[in-house]
């Protein structure tokens, strides 16, 4: 309204609270159909990349800490189905989100 007013003024964008918690970044969905492998990327990240830390496995591919030292265990409940997969192809994360990772 302050604008309509004056032509020459210039807008100002007001950030309230739920813009604010809308735009933060929650934690990540996986559909039903990709939880299942979750345990073969997990296997793939330990084989390929094992000097990665457990809680960048789990940042990464959305999973808990148990579950990772479990696989890297080879206690998993499922150890003798998992077979290792990458993650970017069964779409649990990013090849940049994987890059990032590395880098670090």
């Amino acid at each position: 309204k302050r604008c309509e007013a004056d032509p020459s003024a210039k807008v100002q964008l007001n950030l309230n609270e739920a813009y604010e918690k809308a735009t933060k970044k929650g934690g990540r969905y996986t559909p039903v159909a990709k939880r299942q492998d979750k345990p073969d990327a997990i296997a793939w990240l330990l084989k390929h990349y094992p000097e990665l830390s457990v809680t960048s496995i789990c940042s990464l591919i959305g999973t808990t800490k148990p579950t990772v030292i479990a696989i890297k265990e080879k206690t998993h409940r499922n150890i003798a189905n998992i077979k290792p997969r990458n993650p970017v192809l069964l779409g649990l994360c990013s090849d940049s989100d994987l890059e990032e990772v590395l880098k670090i």
